[in-house]
């Protein structure tokens, strides 16, 4: 994640998993699938593993049980993240 837009990368994760699609979150952000997709990808890479099950026909995306890690690690970093993660989007931790 000490990679070139890691910090981005992470953000776009934590704010994605809360969506049931990646393009329901694209509309609510205003970007570009293509965009997250890749995003997501080079994600993927750098941690060596799959994030999300992308959804497809009607279903909703999943995270993987890698992904179920990787969001409750970075939860907690959200505020490091800077103003650009809003309070609407983060998950209740009790």
């Amino acid at each position: 994640m000490r990679t070139f837009d890691g910090r981005r990368r992470l953000l776009r994760f934590l704010q994605a998993a809360e969506h049931p699609t990646l393009a329901a979150y694209c509309r609510a952000v205003g970007t570009s699938p293509p965009t997250v997709t890749v995003q997501l990808r080079h994600m993927e890479r750098d941690l060596r593993g799959q994030l999300l099950i992308r959804g497809q026909c009607g279903r909703r995306m999943r995270l993987t049980d890698f992904g179920e890690k990787v969001l409750a690690a970075a939860r907690p970093l959200a505020d490091l993240l800077g103003d650009r993660y809003p309070r609407a989007c983060r998950h209740s931790t009790e």
